[in-house]
């Protein structure tokens, strides 16, 4: 994590990662998950005067603006290729992340990354609604 000098979790701090890239199981490794997050809104009372009182926001809440890549390997057990995604997250409830684009079988790829953080098993769980079909009307939104 970089810090903007005041020590606090504030706007501009950066954080990032790369690591693995697991199934829904939580063993089996799919490939890597790396990127970065930029702190946006810390969640604590902002006094310079940007924040919008009718705008929804929790005071209580941290957000990132984060962009990331989840770089699938050929284990044989699946795809192979990367899909991009980019959006705000949240440190509690549940963040939709748009799919921005993607290579190897998943090139053409539309829809959102559904992440949810797991404070107890100190990750984020993430679900992908994707499809590849240029005229799909299904809305492609977080269950």
């Amino acid at each position: 994590m970089s810090d903007t000098e005041d020590r606090l979790d504030s706007p501009g701090d950066i954080f990032v990662f790369d690591q693995i890239l697991l199934a829904e199981n939580g063993k089996d490794i799919l490939g890597r998950n790396a990127g970065f997050c930029i702190r946006t809104d810390p969640g604590v009372p902002d006094f310079s005067g940007t924040d919008h009182p009718t705008l929804p926001d929790n005071p209580e809440n941290n957000y990132g603006q984060c962009q990331w890549s989840l770089v699938f390997s050929d284990s044989g057990k699946g795809k192979k290729g990367s899909i991009q995604v980019a959006g705000r997250e949240s440190d509690k409830g549940l963040s939709e992340i748009a799919i921005i684009g993607g290579t190897g079988d998943f090139l053409g790829i539309k829809g959102v990354l559904c992440s949810t953080p797991e404070p107890q098993n100190k990750r984020f769980k993430q679900v992908l609604v994707y499809s590849k079909k240029s005229n799909n009307k299904n809305q492609l939104r977080c269950p």
